[in-house]
């Protein structure tokens, strides 16, 4: 039996150990697989190419920003980019399809991709066809006003004509603008005319926003996380225009020196003035989000430090994409080393971007997503956004790593099955408690936590509930609809659940599920229960070696064929 015992401990170790080596195995043949691919590209296929022009957006944007650090960080490992500057997306897609404009990667917001993809205007036979590379990050839609300037509707723009400015004309903002609009109730001949404001960048409408000459204008960012915010690497003032191709290949890039601090956010900076940042009304939300174009999103009340409370928005992402070849071998080297680089190098940019997250770079698409842009990923990014085999490999390991802790700790195994089989009944009941307790808080935080200071976190959430379902406290009042049905409901549910949870019949009843899951989940139920967490009458007794050992020796000594016999007895009669 002993012997049995020890084969069985000695196999669960072995097992252990081959699943810990399978699992190390396979990511180490991944990591070695990524490098080697890069490093031999590098050498072989980007020696001696000529430049790559990366179109941008305005010189104090974040494009312009986000295209100069990933030149940085490719120029490290050869791959020579230079940046140019453009007015936005519209007019990179403009340079990418056209073959006289030397112009082969560019920077442009998702809605303004899918458009040009999926529903193109009618054009030459000569254009280039666009490809994906990847996504990057979110963006935001945010609508400013000058201060102490307010809003009944979106339809009060269509009288201040020459008070509004829509972005950039050729821009992503300014596109994703005119369908804002359009889902607001202004016809295409009032747009026009709201559009006929120009502003020559973004620090020209700050001002004019602040001088009164501008009343609201429209501009989607990114922002970046609280934890992540830093001051942004100073961009060159010499970047040339995408316009001139031969100014730009000649252009050298020179690296980003950090800001002393002299540029604040252009947004916050506003908002310190007492300008003001509105949301997009619920309905308008509603519209913009039917077709999956754009996503419900946010602006945090963290954001930015003058924010008196969260916006509510609509969000895209920003995606880099290519006329190289679509199953170009060169181009496909090229987009694959990048990729690899950008990955490993991330938190550089992020730093040089000011803390803006690329929280896109490393998520393949969706099965929906992926299905949809099959035929337009670019031949060197398919791995990167159409993994094959990364759900399979990932099961894999999983299953690898936790049969090998299973196989390894069968003593912690047994320890942890008897402490829960003595605390079971109030471990449930602690369980739906605290399970509740959490849900109402997460609805809260899903709810308001954009908005209501009450409840940012699940964390702060689950306090204020406790003060609110207790009469501690009234709070804030709540801002959605349903973050008041919530509340309502929590407030309610919550004593309800309680007390019946107290009551003797369901005293009982949670007794008895207590019993039951401790007999289904461990083979120990009949020996420690519920009912008896001593576990002493029952407790199950093992022969033990001496047990086992004098039952051997008594047993040969019953057997033995010359027993002892008694001796005689003097006092007895012949």
């Amino acid at each position: 039996m002993k012997s049995s015992k020890r084969r069985s401990h000695a196999v669960r170790i072995a097992l252990g150990l081959l699943g810990i080596g399978f699992l190390a195995l396979s990511l180490t043949q991944r990591t070695i697989r990524g490098n080697s691919r890069r490093t031999s590209r590098s050498d072989s296929t980007l020696a001696g190419r000529k430049p790559i022009v990366l179109a941008t957006g305005l010189l104090d944007g974040d494009y312009i920003r986000l295209g100069h650090a990933i030149a940085h960080i490719a120029a490290d490992w050869g791959i020579n980019i230079q940046v140019c500057h453009s007015q936005g997306s519209k007019q990179n897609l403009e340079y990418l399809k056209r073959e006289d404009s030397g112009i082969t990667f560019a920077l442009v917001q998702s809605d303004a991709l899918h458009d040009e993809v999926f529903h193109p205007a009618e054009e030459a036979a000569e254009t280039k066809p666009i490809s994906l590379v990847t996504y990057l990050y979110n963006e935001k839609v945010h609508l400013v006003l000058k201060p102490h300037f307010y809003l009944s509707s979106l339809g009060d723009l269509r009288r201040m004509e020459d008070k509004v400015w829509l972005g950039p004309e050729g821009s992503g903002t300014r596109a994703t603008t005119e369908r804002v609009l359009e889902a607001a109730g202004l016809t295409e001949m009032e747009i026009s005319r709201l559009g006929e404001r120009k502003e020559k960048s973004w620090a020209n409408a700050k001002n004019d926003l602040l001088k009164g000459n501008l009343q609201a204008f429209f501009r989607t960012r990114s922002t970046p996380r609280k934890e992540m915010a830093s001051s942004p690497a100073e961009v060159p003032k010499d970047i040339p225009s995408c316009g001139h191709l031969d100014v730009a290949i000649r252009h050298v890039e020179k690296k980003g020196e950090r800001d002393r601090g002299k540029e604040t956010d252009p947004i916050e900076a506003l908002l310190s003035k007492d300008a003001r940042l509105v949301g997009l009304p619920p309905e308008i939300i509603d519209r913009m989000t039917e077709d999956g174009l754009y996503e419900r999103s946010a602006i945090p009340l963290t954001t930015y430090p003058n924010l008196k409370r969260g916006v509510p928005t609509i969000s895209l992402s920003t995606a880099l994409v290519t006329s190289e070849g679509r199953k170009d071998p060169a181009a496909a080297a090229l987009i694959s080393d990048l990729l690899d680089i950008m990955q490993e190098n991330q938190s550089t940019i992020e730093r040089e971007l000011g803390g803006i997250p690329l929280e896109l770079l490393n998520r393949p698409l969706n099965k929906e997503a992926a299905e949809k842009w099959k035929d337009y990923v670019q031949l060197g990014a398919r791995d990167h956004l159409l993994p094959a085999n990364s759900w399979q490999m990932a099961e894999l390991e999983g299953c690898a790593l936790a049969g090998a802790l299973l196989l390894l700790f069968s003593r912690a195994r047994r320890l942890l099955r008897k402490a829960i089989a003595k605390s079971m009944y109030p471990f449930l009941l602690m369980t739906i408690l605290l399970t509740l307790w959490f849900v109402f808080s997460w609805g809260m935080v899903a709810a308001e936590g954009q908005f209501n200071p009450d409840f940012q976190t699940v964390f702060i959430a689950m306090r204020k509930m406790l003060a609110y379902v207790s009469g501690w406290s009234g709070g804030r009042e709540t801002i959605t609809p349903q973050g008041r049905t919530v509340l309502y409901l929590a407030v309610f549910a919550v004593p309800l659940v309680f007390g019946w949870l107290t009551s003797d019949v369901i005293h009982r009843g949670v007794e008895k599920a207590a019993s039951w899951l401790s007999g289904a989940l461990f083979h120990t139920a009949g020996q420690i229960s519920p009912s008896n967490a001593s576990g002493s009458s029952e407790k199950r007794k093992r022969p033990g070696f001496r047990r086992w050992a004098r039952r051997v020796i008594g047993k040969s000594r019953r057997a033995d064929p010359h027993p002892n016999l008694p001796a005689p007895n003097p006092d007895s009669a012949d």
